[in-house]
């Protein structure tokens, strides 16, 4: 006898949302990516959407594994743009890896209580019909193998280190070596990212060639000439021992990282904070 199933909609959707934002979080976490809220938004709606192929009927193999590839393609591209071919390569990989792991965690609950024929496979997509304490259970479970792992291999920065770093704007890059010093607090007031003091003169190579100015002041005025680095200009206001304050000129760089890590940071370009004989051109913000 063949035997029915009930599918409820807001149960598959719900539980898609779980398990798809959780699998893109740590995939992020993995990278040594800052969270893209947008960005993860769009992509657990979109493969949370994708899961309703489970209530369509049976298409054939070679179908199947078309969109299967199309949509982790999609997915990936949109959580985490195109950093090149070799970044993307990566970051599916990661991504199918953090998948494979969530639906073993999931998949071993069927053998507890109340869990039996609690699976429905359907065009590649499978139906998750279980209490919703195992969901959330087989959510902890991966974010604390995430943070174990995460806390095994990463090397946090102390104060009095060094650490090579490279910015990347507009397709070019620069690799600098900057000091972690704990006294700076500076942040950009409207987005709230850490700022990272850079020299100027390291950056020199990555800005238009008038830039070659004297002060903070002229930097700006031809920076905001250009329709590239007007978009990414920021105004970074610091304070000092005594009255010694001001604003310095900041900007977004494409991509930043500290160490292996990727950061999501902006940068504030002056030479005063920078004396002859140090070993670093840039001051990090831990």
């Amino acid at each position: 006898m063949r035997q029915t199933l009930v599918i409820y909609l807001d149960v598959l959707l719900f539980v898609n949302v779980v398990v798809n934002f959780t699998i893109l979080y740590i995939t992020y976490k993995i990278l040594g990516m800052k969270v893209s809220k947008p960005r993860i938004i769009f992509a657990t709606a979109l493969t949370s959407l994708y899961g309703l192929v489970v209530c369509l009927p049976q298409m054939s193999i070679l179908l199947n594994i078309f969109f299967k590839i199309a949509i982790a393609a999609i997915t990936v591209l949109i959580a985490f743009d195109f950093k090149g071919a070799k970044f993307f390569l990566k970051s599916i990989l990661v991504f199918l890896a953090v998948t494979f792991a969530y639906i073993g965690i999931i998949t071993s609950f069927q053998y507890l209580p109340f869990a039996s024929s609690a699976f429905f496979i359907q065009n590649g997509e499978v139906y998750y019909n279980l209490p919703l304490p195992y969901i959330l259970a087989a959510t902890i479970a991966l974010f604390l193998i995430e943070t174990l792992i995460s806390r095994y291999f990463s090397k946090k920065l102390k104060k009095g280190e060094t650490v090579e770093c490279k910015i990347v704007i507009r397709d070019k890059e620069v690799n600098i070596t900057a000091f972690c010093d704990s006294g700076n607090f500076l942040s950009e007031p409207l987005s709230g990212l850490p700022v990272v003091i850079v020299n100027t003169k390291t950056l020199l190579p990555l800005l238009p060639e008038e830039a070659v100015v004297k002060n903070s002041s002229d930097l700006f005025s031809v920076l905001e000439k250009d329709d590239f680095f007007k978009l990414r200009l920021r105004a970074v206001p610091f304070h000092g021992a005594g009255n010694c304050g001001g604003v310095l000129v900041g900007l977004k760089p494409d991509r930043f990282w500290a160490g292996k890590e990727e950061k999501e940071v902006i940068l504030a370009l002056d030479d005063s904070f920078f004396k002859n004989g140090q070993n670093y051109d840039a001051i990090l913000n831990l």
